[in-house]
């Protein structure tokens, strides 16, 4: 079982970096990142997982692909996994309300795979790919506790991102090199707008 990461945003930026890498290490390595096409971003992937410039389904037959997609009918569970199965996850930052790019970007372009959804609401990239990924280990998906909207406090604000997170050893998964940052700099500063 393969869990695909599809880069799906125009620009390179900090933060889904950051979730890409986060991803990989709660998925133990078990990540690769496609439609990568940047030569530098693929130089720093490569350390945590194997890297693409096709697109996930010049890789693999579609057939053998399940898309996560939250606006799919029927929910991600066990019995959808087999060992030739790739899990594809859209690397693609959330919009608040929801501007259904999943279901535009990956299902609608791939009709012969799977979708599957981790309920209604709107995970991380690397939420998504750790609750697959234990779904995959065999856990149930209502044996999976979350919060919805996280709140990160920083030295005179706080932020609160609307979002489903999945909890971790009671905490809930938000890379440490972002909360670490937002706490220092918040959302709103200039260095999330970089690119690579």
């Amino acid at each position: 079982m393969i869990i695909a990461i599809e880069h799906l945003e125009k620009e390179y930026g900090l933060w889904i970096l950051y979730e890409y890498i986060n991803a990989s290490k709660l998925c133990n390595g078990h990540i690769i990142y496609t439609n990568i096409r940047s030569e530098r971003i693929s130089r720093i992937l490569s350390r945590y997982g194997q890297v693409y410039k096709e697109r996930i389904n010049e890789i693999y037959r579609e057939e053998d692909l399940i898309i996560l997609d939250p606006e799919a009918n029927e929910a991600l569970t066990q019995g959808d996994i087999h060992s030739n199965t790739v899990i594809v996850i859209g690397g693609i930052l959330g919009d608040h309300p929801p501007k259904k790019r999943t279901k535009k970007l990956l299902t609608s372009r791939m009709p012969r795979a799977k979708s599957r959804n981790l309920g209604r609401k709107q995970m991380s990239i690397d939420g998504a790919a750790y609750t697959a990924y234990q779904i995959a280990r065999g856990v149930n998906y209502d044996q999976i506790h979350y919060i919805d909207g996280l709140e990160v406090e920083g030295m005179d604000w706080e932020i609160t991102l609307p979002y489903r997170y999945p909890l971790k050893d009671g905490r809930p998964i938000l890379s440490h090199t972002i909360r670490k940052i937002l706490e220092e700099i918040g959302l709103f500063d200039e260095y999330w707008l970089k690119t690579l």
